[in-house]
C-alpha cells in the first residue's frame, strides 16, 4: 500500500484536534516523541500495526491518515451514526429528517447573521417591490 505524502500533516491535524502534544501521543502509543515528530514530518512511516494503534488513540482511521478518504472521523460522529444504525428504519428516517432540518436551520441562521442589516433590508425591499409589480 502506498502511503500518501500527507500522512504527517493528517497525523498532526488529528493529534491537534485531540489537543495532544507529540509527547502525550508518544506516551499513549508507546513510541518515542522523536518518532512521532518524524512521522509528522514524513521522514519515516509507521508500520501498519503502529498506524492502527495511532488511529485508535486519535479516533480516526488508517484510510484517512493515508489519504484514501478525506473524512476525518470524529468519534462523536462515529458513535452518532452507529446509534442511528441501531434503531428501526422508520426511526432512522425520522432522525435523519430532523437532523437535516436542524442543519438547514443552522445554515440559514449563519447566513442571516453574516449579512448586514442593510443587505437584508435591500433583499426584503426587492421582494416587496417585485410582489407589488407582479399581477395577481
Amino acid at each position: 500500500m502506498k502511503v500518501c505524502l500527507d500522512f504527517g500533516r493528517r497525523l498532526r491535524e488529528c493529534r491537534k484536534t485531540k489537543r495532544l502534544s507529540q509527547f502525550e501521543l508518544a506516551k499513549l502509543s508507546g513510541a518515542s516523541c522523536s518518532i512521532i515528530g518524524k512521522y509528522e514530518r514524513d521522514e519515516i512511516t509507521p508500520s501498519v500495526g503502529i498506524a492502527k494503534n495511532l488511529t485508535i488513540i486519535l479516533g480516526t482511521t488508517v484510510s484517512f491518515l493515508v489519504g484514501e478518504n478525506n473524512l476525518y472521523e470524529d468519534p462523536r460522529m462515529v458513535k452518532f451514526v452507529k446509534d442511528i444504525k441501531s434503531v428501526s428504519e422508520a426511526d432512522q428516517t425520522m432522525i435523519l429528517y430532523t437532523v437535516n432540518a436542524m442543519i438547514r436551520s443552522a445554515k440559514i441562521s449563519e447566513y442571516v447573521s453574516s449579512q448586514s442589516n442593510t443587505d437584508i433590508w435591500k433583499e426584503v425591499t426587492i421582494v416587496k417591490d417585485s410582489e407589488r409589480s407582479s399581477p395577481k
